[in-house]
């Protein structure tokens, strides 16, 4: 079992005695002067001798409130009689530990520090952390959070509880100093839900950027396998929810270990609603809804083009030799159902899963296309069936895949030796991959009558949610809504083939997201050869245009830009 700690810390006023309550009716609360004693109260009866609580003090805090007697009234000129803190707990006999830590209450760096270490050194490994935040001072509270973000990854901690006594509710000291002492209810909110949002935010982080969806299943059977359990399989929003995390696992697992059937097979437009609908409801942390936002905007693609779609995230995530193999049995995969389609070859002969020699035919044709030889030394399919050898060695679509489907035949092959046979820099398999999926894709692009995803892609140094009202607008009714990629920092010093890589880089980016138009603008020399490459793929391209306007205000020129249209380039 997990140690269950308590950390909390105590403050320098000489606090008014109030109602807390956590979990029952403030009638029935008792009236404590410190918080500390309603918490620990609360977590007794799951605190064994195991478990420890810390109380945080600096030595005014020790003096005002863990000691007895510890204010002074200035106007009566006479000590305030007071039971302490440390008095009051040792009259209840916990059957746990409490321990006073000494700390520093100076705000400076070191200090902050200091307090940092303290508090940190009393958290072990695997420790389930109750944070009391109320009386906490200054800086404390985002300490409280850093420090537990720090323990979660250092430590393996979970956070059970943050607890924060909303004294403010009745009023300031003052005010609740003239209330009946039977008129002071103040309810211990439980603000572990911000920790929770983290978690789930950093999950969601780790899924769209490193394609890594285990956080997510780890928080899922955390946070959610409880909440359907106890509502037996009713809550909506948790089952939807459990569900989404499922799927994200399971096309994770389909492309890592190149499933490339069951990617292709796979009903991405579920998980796609799944999420939309996720969206619309009211998750039991509002902002989550937010995070898988992020996330739907990163599964969006996978709609339409899916194996294509499979490769792209392989080439986000540096998955190369996934990558690579994907796009080259894709490629089989499609053209096996291209000539199928065509009526070429016999009866079946191209059937992609069950029959395995059209798939050899064909991959024998395309390197044939780039490294001919006499029909004499064709072997294997291509050796029984010359005639549709020709045949398909003569169409214009397989000679324009023919070259890039080559290139990732032999770095395949390459791979798959380990890098003993060739010493082959690991990089340029990635360029490989890149140049290859551009090039396959950009030919394929008239062929797979797919609809766009649509929206406008803003590529610029300017989101759109900090665009005017206007600008969105008309975007939203042009182009339904608006989605972000980030503007590339392109270095003054950069080198045209390092320029190249990044104009191809991005395009292979804008391709996979399929937009129904692209807002650039930035960088010139970067802006105008991408808008080269999105034109010649069928992508508008489009600038904003803006009137400036000059005002005088106080002396001052102030300047503003008031957004006009989108102009096409």
């Amino acid at each position: 079992m997990p140690r269950k700690i308590l950390l909390s810390f105590l403050g320098t006023s000489n606090y008014e005695p109030v109602s807390y309550y956590i979990e029952r009716r403030a009638a029935q609360a008792p009236l404590e002067k410190y918080v500390q004693k309603t918490i620990l109260n609360h977590l007794s009866p799951v605190f064994t001798a195991e478990d420890h609580a810390y109380i945080f003090l600096t030595d005014e805090a020790r003096a005002g409130n863990w000691e007895n007697d510890g204010h002074y009234d200035h106007r009566a000129k006479a000590v305030i009689p007071n039971i302490g803190l440390a008095q009051q707990i040792e009259a209840e006999s916990y059957a746990f530990g409490v321990s006073p830590v000494d700390v520093d209450g100076e705000s400076e760096p070191q200090a902050i520090w200091a307090t940092f270490e303290r508090v940190y050194e009393c958290i072990q490994p695997g420790d389930e952390v109750y944070l009391d935040i109320t009386h906490s001072w200054r800086y404390l509270p985002m300490l409280g959070m850093a420090l537990l973000n720090y323990a979660k990854v250092l430590k393996g901690i979970q956070v059970k509880a943050i607890y924060y006594g909303a004294f403010e509710q009745l009023g300031n000291v003052f005010e609740v100093s003239q209330r009946p002492m039977e008129d002071r209810p103040v309810p211990v909110l439980d603000l572990v839900s911000f920790s929770d949002l983290q978690d789930w935010t950093v999950a969601a982080d780790d899924f769209v950027r490193d394609g890594n969806a285990e956080r997510l299943s780890l928080l899922t059977q955390k946070n959610i396998a409880p909440i359907i359990r106890e509502s037996q399989g009713q809550d909506a929003v948790a089952s939807n929810l459990r569900d989404i995390t499922h799927g994200l696992e399971e096309v994770i697992r389909k492309i890592t270990t190149n499933r490339g059937r069951e990617i292709w097979e796979y009903n991405f437009d579920g998980l796609y609603s799944a999420l939309n609908a996720f969206s619309n409801e009211q998750s039991y942390i509002k902002p989550l809804n937010g995070v898988m936002d992020h996330i739907k905007s990163k599964v969006a693609p996978f709609r339409n083009g899916q194996w294509l779609e499979a490769v792209n995230w392989c080439i986000a995530h540096r998955l190369v030799p996934q990558g690579i193999t994907q796009l080259q049995e894709g490629l089989i995969t499609w053209l096996c159902g291209y000539y199928a389609e065509k009526g070429w070859g016999e009866a079946g002969y191209f059937e992609p899963y069950q029959n395995g020699k059209g798939r050899d035919f064909l991959s024998s044709a395309l390197q044939l296309i780039e490294f001919p030889m006499p029909e004499e030394k064709w072997r294997g399919q291509l050796g029984r069936y010359p005639t549709l050898g020709y045949q398909v060695m003569e169409d214009e679509l397989a000679q324009a895949l023919a070259k890039p489907f080559s290139k990732l035949a032999a770095a395949r092959n390459d791979i798959n030796h380990g890098g003993y046979t060739r010493n082959t820099k690991a990089e340029k398999f990635y360029n490989i991959l890149q140049s290859a999926y551009v090039a396959i894709r950009e030919t394929l692009l008239p062929y797979l009558g797919q609809e766009s995803v649509g929206g406008l892609l803003n590529i610029s140094n300017h989101p759109s949610d900090r665009w005017a009202a206007r600008q969105r607008e008309t975007a939203i009714e042009l182009y339904g809504f608006v989605k972000d990629l980030p503007f590339p920092n392109v270095d003054p010093d950069m080198r045209a083939e390092d320029m190249d890589a990044l104009v191809q880089d991005y395009l292979g980016q804008v391709l996979a997201l399929a937009p129904a138009a692209v807002h650039l603008m930035g960088e010139m020399t970067f802006t105008f050869a991408l808008v080269q490459k999105l034109k010649a793929a069928g992508i508008p391209c489009v600038a904003s245009t803006s009137k400036r306007l000059v005002e005088e205000r106080d002396g001052k020129k102030v300047v503003q830009f008031e957004f006009v249209q989108f102009r096409p380039y």
